[in-house]
């Protein structure tokens, strides 16, 4: 959601008044979603908005075609993973991820793979883990190089190529 005419940078306050999260809106607005995830990951803003997008439900989800996210069902599913997930906890401050709603995204990319989910995507990846139950992604400190591994392979960047 963008900034309304007399909102200060990012600001939004319920009808109320008392400046608390409105059902499904981000915490401060798409502009500052993308800039808070950009601060922590160290992406340039500008990719991050070529591959995610929040909507006004308080999804994240993935633009780039699922072809473009890795040459396997499994790579893809790593990529969604890691974008969505990183998302959520840097740029929504969800603390632990809603493993439910990275899932959701994984299945709309038609990446998701019920048998080996687990352990061939979310197992794989090293900056983000299983949490206390299967509701639950937690990150560790290395989200960032799978984070922008994923921001580079979703835009076509060569490894060697840094989205930062």
């Amino acid at each position: 959601m963008r900034d309304q005419p007399g909102d200060r940078a990012g600001e939004r306050q319920d009808e109320g008044g008392s400046g608390e999260r409105r059902g499904g809106d981000s915490p401060s607005g798409e502009d500052a979603f993308f800039q808070q995830l950009a601060h922590e990951s160290g992406v340039a803003e500008a990719d991050l908005r070529d591959v995610l997008n929040l909507r006004q439900d308080g999804s994240v989800i993935v633009t780039v075609p699922t072809k473009d996210l890795g040459t396997s069902t499994a790579e893809q599913a790593r990529t969604v993973t890691a974008l969505v997930a990183g998302a959520r906890s840097k740029g929504l401050g969800e603390k632990p991820v809603d493993a439910d709603a990275v899932r959701a995204e994984v299945k709309r990319k038609g990446c998701f793979d019920q048998n080996n989910y687990a352990s061939k995507s979310l197992g794989a990846l090293k900056g983000f883990n299983s949490g206390a139950n299967k509701k639950e992604i937690v990150l560790t400190s290395k989200w960032v190089s799978d984070f922008v591994s994923a921001v580079n392979r979703a835009t076509g960047r060569e490894a060697g190529e840094s989205a930062k």
